[in-house]
């Protein structure tokens, strides 16, 4: 697999600022994604709303960000991924701001969405913007540094979330993105690079079809999971598939399509990409899951049901630098699959634990699914975004961000289905959640498998 043309990258002293200011922008818009979960109980409280209903405060961020997240990368590709890193940036604080003042259901999930256009812009380019800020020799460790910062992003906000909700009510949540994003903004507006991906144009129609095919889609799914099986339901679905259809149709000459079936060509990264969707759909399922169960089984408040989730985050932190050594002496399938084989034991492990003497076997459980967890992101990253040309950069990191969100989006939409059938203090959810960590490791071991049949095959 090939890094692109040689580029030499910033200075390096540009070259750190703008990569601080791309870790603050996806540390925020990724933990934004995550943060909620745990403050879903109390936000449900203090709107007068069901379990059920609060996750919509999820879906809709997530579903907003699965709509534009390839249309923005190739606009990108087209006027500056720079410009629409910062655009995004802009929109995703004022719509934080609109959450912290939202009153209600409707309003806080209107805000949440625009929260997710202007996260879709910043997801949609940062990994683009690594293979122009590092010399191609450091390429895959700047995959590393963002894949560590998505991967502790993801897992942390129950943490934050804990501390924040222990000293204010639930807008500071939202609240808080506003200095956090004005200091991204100003140091990106210093240091990123403005560069293209040499597209001569922006497909409108074709950004309408993929935005609508994928969000209708996946509002078919979160209602089909919620056992909602009416005829806008069907509409939603058929709507979605005939939208894409007809986009493959349109794009099937082009030479940069907006929808990057150029890159599915490739078996390893088809497989990356469905091993990412699994496992984020096994993490959110089990993030969801966690503060109910603590809850209704344990009786714990929220701010320790954070300090139970702590050792989650550091644990990827962890296992996402250890991965990045090992990586250098060991196949990257390899060390990928034994990471989720250690999340699908941590995720089991919690169904497990008694109600009596609880604290330290939940905490062990906790840093055993984020240890597996961090050591599978960055070698599964470093496939996804380094393996095609330098000016397909914007679509692999929309399918990188993708597979993400669509993984995120598909386990909240299971976790509201189990809450449905069998209560919020159920352990259905992580049982699933499990199972899904361990497709994604047989994905994986595939994927692994595949890897040593062309290396012996080649010499």
């Amino acid at each position: 697999m090939s890094l692109g043309e040689p580029y030499r990258g910033l200075a390096p002293r540009k070259r750190w600022m703008a990569a601080a200011a791309m870790w603050l922008a996806i540390g925020m818009t990724t933990i934004d994604g995550s943060i909620t979960n745990v403050a879903l109980p109390a936000i449900g409280a203090a709107l007068d709303v069901s379990p059920a209903a609060s996750i919509w405060i999820v879906n809709a961020y997530q579903i907003a960000v699965m709509m534009t997240l390839l249309p923005l990368a190739a606009l990108g590709e087209w006027i500056g991924y720079r410009k629409v890193y910062q655009a995004g940036l802009i929109c995703f604080v004022i719509a934080s701001i609109g959450c912290s003042l939202s009153s209600n259901l409707e309003g806080l999930a209107i805000c949440r969405a625009l929260q997710g256009l202007g996260a879709g812009g910043v997801m949609s380019v940062n990994g683009a913007l690594i293979r122009y800020i590092y010399p191609q020799s450091r390429v895959a460790r700047g995959i590393g540094y963002n894949a560590l910062v998505v991967a502790i992003a993801s897992a942390a906000g129950p943490t934050v979330a804990a501390v924040l909700l222990r000293v204010a009510e639930w807008p500071i949540l939202f609240a808080i993105n506003l200095p956090i994003g004005a200091l991204s903004l100003l140091a990106g507006w210093r240091a990123l690079p403005d560069e293209t991906g040499g597209a001569k144009g922006f497909a409108k129609v074709q950004a309408v079809l993929c935005a609508a095919g994928l969000g209708m889609l996946a509002l078919s799914f979160i209602n089909l999971a919620q056992w909602r099986l009416s005829y806008a339901t069907v509409f939603e679905a058929t709507f979605g598939v005939a939208a894409l259809v007809v986009l493959v149709r349109k794009q099937r000459n082009s030479g940069k399509p907006m929808l990057p079936v150029d890159l599915l060509a490739y078996p390893a990264l088809r497989l990356a990409y469905l091993a990412s969707l699994l496992t984020f759909a096994a993490q959110t399922m089990a993030l969801i899951a966690l503060p109910f169960l603590l809850n209704f089984r344990f009786g714990i408040d929220t701010f320790m049901t954070g300090l139970i989730i702590t050792p989650w985050a550091f644990a990827v932190a962890a296992g996402a630098l250890a991965s990045g050594r090992i990586s250098m002496h060991s196949p990257l399938d390899a060390l990928a699959t034994c990471g989720l084989l250690l999340f699908t034991l941590g995720l089991v492990c919690f169904t497990f634990v008694p109600t009596g003497n609880h604290l330290v076997s939940l905490l062990g459980c906790s840093l055993i699914s984020g240890l597996g967890f961090g050591l599978f992101q960055t070698p599964n990253n470093r496939t996804m975004l380094a393996s095609g040309p330098l000016e397909r950069s914007g679509a692999a990191a929309g399918m990188q961000a993708s597979a993400r969100l669509t993984g995120q989006t598909i386990g909240a939409a299971l976790m509201a289905c189990s809450f449905h059938f069998f209560g919020a203090g159920s352990d259905a959810g992580l049982s699933m959640a499990a199972l899904l960590a361990f497709l994604a490791a047989l994905v994986a071991g595939l994927k692994a498998r595949r890897a040593k049949a062309s290396l012996a095959q080649g010499t």
